[in-house]
C-alpha cells in the first residue's frame, strides 16, 4: 500500500489571461491509516472524540449525492464513517 497522488489540471480564462491551476489529490484507499483532522458537521460526543484519532478505512460509502466517505475503524474496534476532507493520510 502506499500513497497514490493524482493530479487535477484546471484551465481558466480570465479577459486575455489564461491560468493553468495544478491540484494534487490523495486517493484513499481500504487499509491505510487516517488520522480525523476536522469534523464539518456538528456530531455526538463519541465521534467529536475521534478528532486527532488515528484509524484505518475499512470501507467507502456514497454520502448525500456530493461525495464519497470512509468509514474508519479504530483501536477500539468502534467505527463511524467521515468526509474524505475530514481526514488526512498518514
Amino acid at each position: 500500500m502506499g500513497v497514490y497522488l493524482t493530479r487535477i489540471y484546471i484551465k481558466l480564462r480570465i479577459g486575455l489571461l489564461n491560468y493553468r491551476l495544478i491540484k494534487t489529490v490523495e486517493v484513499m484507499e481500504i487499509g491505510q491509516k487516517v488520522k480525523v483532522c476536522r469534523l464539518r458537521d456538528r456530531v455526538n460526543s463519541d465521534v467529536a472524540g475521534k478528532l486527532g484519532k488515528v484509524g484505518v478505512i475499512k470501507n467507502f460509502k456514497m454520502t448525500d449525492g456530493s461525495g464519497v466517505g470512509a468509514v474508519v475503524q479504530f483501536d477500539d474496534k468502534t467505527a463511524t464513517w467521515f468526509f474524505e476532507d475530514e481526514l488526512k493520510l498518514i
